[in-house]
């Protein structure tokens, strides 16, 4: 895996360089924010996971929500990313961009009562180009994560449980323009993160022999978002 980032990381700085060679002063700089929401994440393996090894109770009482099914899966999360970006070409520009996914929760219980919940987090950074034909922009490059697996701890017998591993990946997507003035300009968004896998666990939780083995599991995820930029 070291190998791997480290050819990645080559690679990125490889595009840099290159697009910076012979380039004059005006390479039209910009700098945008994006905020949106996250979907297509690792909650949704991780619930079909959990159900294969009986952490899947159905018709259980709630004293909120009255019988619930689980495990129970909040897919949707927050995500927030800066990008900065130059032009090379005419409708052609070297971006890059770091952001932070939440990529939602997940939660089992067992037909002998124990229980198992994760939270989903993705720091990334990716170096891509963006082709625009207006007013539509593909996006394509390669990316790294930094990523977040976060049992609660109340369901675990073991402490300081929280996974966090790094792993590569291709970042692409589709932009449309919805206004570009002197000074500033706003996109639509979906994004797309493919994501090697990391291998997390086992966890042990607070009822053995209820316990959840190692699993392979990808951030690979989905993101929707606005974004606000400006010319400088």
């Amino acid at each position: 895996m070291k190998t791997k980032i480290k050819l990645y990381l080559g690679t990125m700085l490889l595009i840099i360089s290159y697009n910076l060679q012979g380039q004059d002063s005006n390479l039209n700089y910009r700098i945008s924010l994006d905020v949106g929401l996250t979907f297509a994440g690792p909650v949704g393996p991780m619930a079909n996971y959990l159900s294969e090894q009986g952490f899947d109770a159905q018709n259980v009482d709630s004293w909120f929500f009255g019988p619930t099914d689980y495990p129970v899966k909040t897919p949707v999360g927050g995500s927030l990313s800066l990008n900065y970006s130059w032009r090379v070409r005419m409708g052609k520009r070297v971006n890059i961009q770091v952001g932070s996914s939440n990529l939602g929760r997940v939660s089992g219980l067992s037909n002998s009562g124990a229980s198992i919940a994760f939270e989903f987090k993705s720091l990334y950074g990716a170096i891509f180009y963006s082709y625009q034909k207006n007013p539509w922009i593909l996006k394509i490059g390669p990316s790294i994560l930094l990523n977040t697996i976060n049992p609660e701890s109340y369901t675990l017998n073991q402490m300081n449980t929280k996974d966090t591993k790094v792993t590569l990946g291709v970042f692409g997507g589709l932009g449309l323009r919805l206004w570009s003035s002197k000074r500033t300009y706003g996109k639509l968004n979906l994004d797309y993160i493919y994501a090697l896998p990391n291998k997390l666990g086992p966890y042990d939780t607070n009822s053995n022999p209820d316990n959840l083995p190692e699993k392979h599991i990808s951030f690979r995820h989905g993101t929707s978002s606005f974004t606000i930029g400006v010319h400088l």
